[in-house]
């Protein structure tokens, strides 16, 4: 999310191509996809067109529709890659969850403010009546006037995005995979292997543990060391009581 923040404008005049491209690669019509968004076609290719933004909770349901990481909708570079991934039902309900949600924590941020809408319209521009509708859930809000709103509120983006809900879930599936498949290969290929997990459960174990304690185990293993290798040289003393 912090992509968006800082190159807003680029990210949302490229963020049209990068659904329709990804639509297209998956297999899935425009009835598919508006359908399954709970929308009409016809605002589908608005979205696709550039002419209109979809908001943040369609986003995601987009990138989850369309199997790719939200990152790869709010991004300027590379290719958009996708997997078709089967129609699943619940998603037009997630979206009006996800609404109101979003809703209630602008509701909540504003009154914390000590905001009236009349306050937050000054701010951002955005009428009255319409802030009353985003605040209910009655009205997706479209991305460029998430990012206004949050902007005036001082509301950080990313506590909005979904992380509880199956979208949200396989949304933070796809990060970690994204982050594994940048490691180093020799690094992939080590975690990928059954009889390494010992180690890494290990590596988990030593970035748990304080420093304070680290330093005292590897003193302790010294310690262990040191008096193994006085008892060796004991045993061969007795062992050869009259060296030449």
């Amino acid at each position: 999310m912090d992509a968006i923040l800082n190159n807003p404008e680029r990210i949302m005049q490229s963020m049209h191509n990068r659904i329709s491209t990804a639509r297209h690669n998956c297999g899935k019509t425009i009835n598919e996809v508006a359908g399954l968004l709970g929308i009409n076609t016809k605002k589908l290719r608005k979205y696709e067109s550039g002419t209109l933004l979809p908001s943040l909770p369609e986003i995601e349901a987009l990138a989850f529709i369309l199997k790719i990481p939200l990152s790869t909708l709010f991004s300027i570079e590379g290719q958009v890659e996708t997997e078709h991934v089967p129609d699943l039902d619940g998603i037009k309900q997630l979206i009006q969850i996800r609404n109101k949600i979003i809703g209630a924590s602008l509701q909540i941020t504003r009154s914390d403010a000590n905001l009236v809408h009349k306050d937050l319209s000054k701010r951002t521009g955005i009428p009255i009546t319409r802030i009353h509708r985003y605040e209910k859930g009655d009205t997706p809000i479209p991305l460029n006037e998430l990012i206004i709103l949050a902007e005036a509120l001082n509301l950080d983006l990313n506590t909005l995005l979904d992380n509880n809900s199956p979208l949200g879930s396989w949304q933070n599936q796809q990060v970690r995979i994204h982050r594994f498949l940048n490691l180093p290969e020799e690094v992939q290929q080590f975690a990928s292997q059954q009889e390494n997990l010992q180690y890494l459960r290990l590596s988990i174990k030593l970035k748990e543990t304080s420093l304070e304690n680290i330093e005292a185990l590897i003193g302790g293993l010294q310690e262990l060391t040191s008096l193994d290798s006085q008892s060796e040289e004991q045993k061969q003393t007795l062992n050869n009581p009259h060296p030449e």
